[in-house]
């Protein structure tokens, strides 16, 4: 309909309509303006609406609650400020059978050739970054978490169809950022407690606060990049009193190509120790591990022991299959600048996917990680870290940033099959 603005009320299930006057709209208009002296008429749906477009026969292609439908709204009876919901034409054009009952659609769109998208995602605000048939979503107001990749409907990055929304950070899967510091830390044999360089001793929980904070987003033009952004709070300064601003970019290059950058400042005035790191989930059949390898070139391996030490390093093998028990919570040290991308293939899921280390003007990554939770998990964390677990007080990749200095980590993920 030209000359007027429509939008949707998602738990109400309504699809409102707004008429311009004079090609003007007001300056603030809401759901709730839906009195006739502003204008806005309501059109009662059957089902909770998550997305909708116009089609060329001016009929209305919705994602409800339970499916796909075409919706013809008729205008509302003289006098009326609704149309009753018998007065709307339904019908069902494909049943959706969400993965559990939590679930509905909640957002979509149309693209450039004409094609009708609409996601689900476990009923929570979700921002999305996509190129070609690639679809990456991210929950900045969890930690900056990426939730999920998906390239031609399968997944990439792992997710849980049965999240618990109420403790986000300790949900498997996606890509928890760490940061301040990675790992465990320990001050005097307990757990969960760092000491300065003035030796005043904090609190500090696994891998860090920010993975537990809101962070702000925003999405490039072209809806393929995303930059969410954490800064300090006096929270954060109670329990690592430095100035900063940590960002994570994520960037699609193509649709099998993802660019990301960690990038921390010190906004301070005075010098800030950090390594900060990823924790990929990588989505991985639990029964085809054996057939799956991990191809990692130059490394030594080191481990942290019951006590919080790190063990010696001891020259690492250049390939492991997945199922090799010795990898599980391994600490891959790299020896010397990558020669080439950290290498994970999956002939079970026809997937290559390469983790390019070396990229320009990056600062140096330490480590690559690699642990899963059980025999059972159809997933495997491969994990590029900055420094070491308790680097703060064993200096196995301990970064300083000088008062208004910045750096970045950036890598590169590439996906082949």
């Amino acid at each position: 309909m030209r000359g007027a603005l429509r939008w949707a009320n998602v738990r109400s299930g309504e699809s409102k309509r707004m008429r311009s006057t004079g090609g003007t709209f007001p300056r603030r208009c809401s759901c709730a303006a839906s009195s006739p002296r502003r204008g806005a008429r309501s059109a009662h749906l059957p089902e909770r609406i998550g997305w909708f477009a116009f089609a060329r026969d001016g009929k209305v292609l919705a994602a409800l609650e339970t499916g796909l439908f075409a919706l013809t709204l008729d205008e509302p009876a003289p006098g009326e400020t609704s149309v009753r919901q018998g007065a709307i034409d339904v019908h069902r054009l494909e049943v959706v059978a969400h993965a559990t009952g939590n679930m509905c659609f909640n957002d979509g769109r149309c693209d450039r050739l004409g094609r009708f998208w609409a996601g689900t995602f476990q009923d929570q605000d979700v921002v999305e970054i996509e190129s070609g048939a690639s679809r990456l979503l991210f929950a900045p107001q969890a930690g900056g978490r990426l939730l999920s990749w998906r390239l031609d409907g399968a997944s990439v990055i792992h997710w849980p169809d049965a999240a618990d929304w109420n403790h986000p950070a300790a949900v498997r899967g996606g890509n928890p950022l760490l940061f301040p510091f990675v790992g465990r830390h320990r001050v005097n044999g307990e757990i969960g407690w760092w000491r300065d360089d003035q030796g005043v001793v904090r609190a500090v929980p696994l891998h860090g606060f920010a993975r537990d904070l809101l962070f702000t987003a925003q999405v490039s033009p072209q809806g393929d990049a995303v930059c969410m952004t954490l800064t300090d709070t006096e929270a954060t300064r109670a329990v690592y009193p430095f100035g900063f601003r940590f960002e994570a970019a994520y960037r699609l290059v193509d649709e099998a190509t993802l660019d990301v950058e960690l990038t921390t400042g010190n906004t301070g005035a005075t010098r800030l120790p950090y390594y900060a790191g990823h924790h990929f989930y990588f989505t991985f059949p639990h029964a085809r591990r054996g057939d799956s390898t991990l191809t990692l070139l130059r490394t030594v391996a080191r481990h942290q022991r019951p006590d919080g030490t790190i063990t010696d390093p001891v020259e690492g093998a250049r390939r492991y299959t997945f199922d090799d028990a010795q990898i599980l919570d391994r600490f891959h040290c790299l020896d010397g600048a990558p020669e080439a991308p950290v290498r994970i293939d999956i002939p079970a899921s026809r997937r290559i996917i390469e983790i390019d280390l070396q990229r320009p003007e990056s600062a140096p990554w330490y480590a690559v990680t690699s642990w899963t939770e059980t025999l059972q998990s159809d997933f495997y964390c491969v994990e590029p870290w900055l420094g070491l677990p308790d680097a703060i007080h064993n200096g196995l990749g301990l970064r300083w940033l000088e008062p208004g200095q910045t750096e970045t980590a950036a890598l590169r993920i590439s996906l082949s099959a």
